[in-house]
């Protein structure tokens, strides 16, 4: 079964990006901002993997929403097409991660926040940069069957917001 991973990669601008990609292939997180320098990228990854653990969520979709204790935070909130989506704060208050989509219930988007704290921190970290251009076979460019395996959010039955998942 595939794993997690950050990917790395170089832009249309010649800047570095990152994304977060769950099992399935599905990219989960992006950065909220590009970088000029691939150490500036790689640092970022870094950061997202040691604050997102810790990081509580915030969620602002509640009409009275419980103030964060720790030091980095996940804000869960809603956009202008009501989808939720989320975004995780460095303790300076600056956006290092944002979701990649949203999502139509409140529970997929906390699905998507708990990947990040669990798998981000051991996910491995995957240089498509190197000019070699050694990057796999496949569509993803990783020589792994895509078939199996992949983000499924846990069942939580006391959200009303829930989908059902086959």
């Amino acid at each position: 079964m595939r794993n997690t991973k950050f990917r790395i990669f170089e832009d249309a601008a010649n800047e570095y990006r990152w994304t977060f990609i769950a099992r399935n292939g599905e990219e989960i997180a992006v950065p909220g901002e590009s970088y000029e320098e691939l150490d500036e990228c790689l640092a970022a990854v870094e950061r997202v993997q040691g604050y997102a653990p810790g990081a509580e969520v915030e969620d602002l979709t509640t009409p009275s929403p419980k103030e964060h204790e720790s030091d980095s935070w996940f804000e869960l909130y809603q956009d202008d097409e009501g989808e939720y989506r989320w975004r995780l704060r460095a303790p300076n208050s600056e956006i290092i991660a944002v979701a990649s989509e949203g999502y139509h219930n409140r529970g997929d988007a906390r699905s998507g926040i708990e990947l990040l704290q669990n798998q981000g921190p051991v996910a491995e970290i995957i240089d498509e940069t190197e000019e070699d251009g050694s990057g796999g076979n496949d569509e993803d460019g990783d020589d792994e069957d895509d078939s199996n395996g992949g983000f499924v959010p846990p069942a939580d039955p006391s959200d009303p917001d829930r989908e059902q998942f086959a």
